[in-house]
């Protein structure tokens, strides 16, 4: 075998120079958020699917009623991780692309074609902004009722009337028990999409959930 020159030999891990390392540690660091903000979007998915949401909650069983599911869910975690400074910031972006990820995922499994699904992911995106802007000013609202009609607006379109005011009723202190839940927990666990939400079930049904 040939020799090979040193000074074209493949410089070992404690020659790389300074800007190396720092490309290799963001590297590292965004490879950890992405799987920190897969797991929380995991997690998420699973508490927007709890069936008291679609029982005594009255939203639709539907692909339009469980994707507002996720988005009333999406936007409580993403308000609370924004106050986490950057850290919380940049995590809150990172899931905000799993959730777009997960978009074109469905939507391609579900035979939409190439030519479709970016004007539908497009679509996705602007509604999770649109309702987090919509949830977050409903919370902060004086009026308790403003997030009752943003809930009815967007989770309850389409549900006879009386079971649209029940269920908006009892899923805006649904609402209020995950943001206050997530509001208690430290930001440092939240960060590492290690967060506890109060079960739909016991909140819905105790605040005039339909049977």
């Amino acid at each position: 075998m040939a020799d090979i020159p040193r000074d074209l030999s493949t410089p070992s891990r404690t020659d790389a120079d300074p800007e190396e390392r720092r490309v290799l540690s963001r590297f590292r660091e965004r490879t950890k958020q992405r799987r920190i903000a897969a797991d929380l979007y995991g997690a998420i998915v699973t508490a927007a699917r709890d069936p008291a949401i679609f029982g005594a909650g009255a939203v639709p069983d539907s692909p339009m009623g469980r994707l507002e599911s996720i988005l009333l869910h999406m936007s409580l975690v993403i308000e609370r991780l924004q106050a986490e400074g950057p850290a919380g910031q940049a995590l809150a972006q990172a899931l905000a692309e799993a959730y777009v990820t997960d978009m074109d995922d469905s939507l391609r499994e579900i035979g939409i074609g190439d030519m479709g699904v970016p004007r539908r992911v497009k679509q996705a995106t602007g509604a999770l902004f649109e309702r987090h802007r919509a949830y977050a000013q409903a919370l902060a609202s004086a009026e308790p009722a403003d997030l009752e009609h943003q809930i009815a607006a967007n989770l309850l379109a389409g549900v006879a009337p009386e079971a649209r005011a029940s269920g908006a009723a009892a899923l805006a202190a649904y609402a209020r028990a995950v943001h206050g839940a997530l509001a208690r927990q430290p930001g440092a666990r939240l960060v590492e999409a290690a967060i506890e939400l109060p079960a739909a079930s016991a909140v819905i049904c105790s605040n005039g959930g339909n049977p």
